[in-house]
């Protein structure tokens, strides 16, 4: 196969990815990939793999024969483990890409706090002597639904309010709109990245 092939080097950059942040085994995942399996389907799999504490290719058998509920039924994960460990691999994500303690995002996503929202927080507490959790309680919006203008603006003033420089929030804005894609939200298609990945299990597999 040709590595300048655009779709190619995109997924190869997903197969590395995911092998470092699930430890898996690069050679497997590209048996997988060679016999079929799209990024997406190799996503889905380590998760679930993580989830129920089954190797990679026994789950990945299983996908081969039965559709992704069936799968999670043999494998006896309910919604509420998919949440937990979502919540939990989310942790994870941001804590890495902030260098911060992950265990604190993780008791900010437990009471319901969107990743996005906790990222935030975490930027811009240093600037303004609050924890995440006062700022968080002080924007008021629970949820990571409000996207674009309207959702930056209620940042907006909140920044204002604590005297948190402009020049910082936009710092964190330009950060979090990496980290934590708005696209993911509205359009959960083909070749998630892993942000994405973890973000998809725990606000749109309901729908």
């Amino acid at each position: 196969a040709d590595i300048s092939d655009p779709k190619l080097k995109t997924d190869t950059f997903e197969i590395i990815k995911l092998c470092k942040f699930f430890n898996l085994n690069k050679d497997t995942l590209w048996q997988y990939y060679n016999s079929g399996f799209s990024i997406y389907e190799l996503q889905q799999t380590a998760f679930l793999s993580y989830i129920s504490k089954k190797p990679f290719t026994y789950v990945a058998d299983l996908k081969k024969i039965y559709n992704q509920s069936y799968v999670e039924y043999l494998l006896h994960i309910t919604q509420n483990d998919i949440e937990k460990n979502s919540e939990q691999l989310q942790a994870k994500y941001l804590a890495q890409k902030l260098n911060q303690d992950s265990k604190l995002i993780l008791k900010l996503l437990e009471q319901k706090f969107s990743l996005k929202n906790i990222g935030y927080s975490l930027l811009l507490s240093p600037y303004c002597n609050k924890s995440p959790e006062y700022i968080l309680n002080k924007l008021n919006t629970a949820s990571g639904w409000y996207m674009n203008n309207a959702y930056f603006d209620s940042w907006k003033s909140l920044a204002q309010s604590l005297d948190i420089p402009d020049e910082q929030l936009q710092e964190a804005r330009q950060i979090m709109e990496q980290l934590v894609p708005e696209k993911t939200f509205y359009n959960p298609s083909g070749s998630l990245n892993l942000s994405e990945l973890i973000i998809y299990h725990l606000y749109l597999q309901k729908e």
